[in-house]
């Protein structure tokens, strides 16, 4: 079974949360809704465990699929 997803989340440290960027939709997401990724092309968002949930959450509601290994970042 293939599951097709936008984005998946992987917890690297305690405190670090990696975003694999798997399309060009989660990508264009990143360039207009993360300060600072605006001029590069970002295929790894990393991102602090106090801020990953707001980010999850907020890609989910402009409708990317998410995929994680830990249940402790989505909502």
């Amino acid at each position: 079974m293939v599951v097709e997803v936008d984005v998946i989340i992987i917890r690297a440290f305690p405190s670090l949360y990696h975003f694999h960027l798997v399309t060009p939709a989660a990508r264009r997401w990143v360039k207009q809704n993360v300060e600072g990724q605006r001029d590069k092309t970002v295929k790894i968002l990393e991102v602090e465990r106090k801020f990953a949930k707001n980010v999850a959450f907020a890609m989910e509601i402009d409708e990317l699929r998410i995929a994680s290994d830990t249940k402790g970042v989505l909502p």
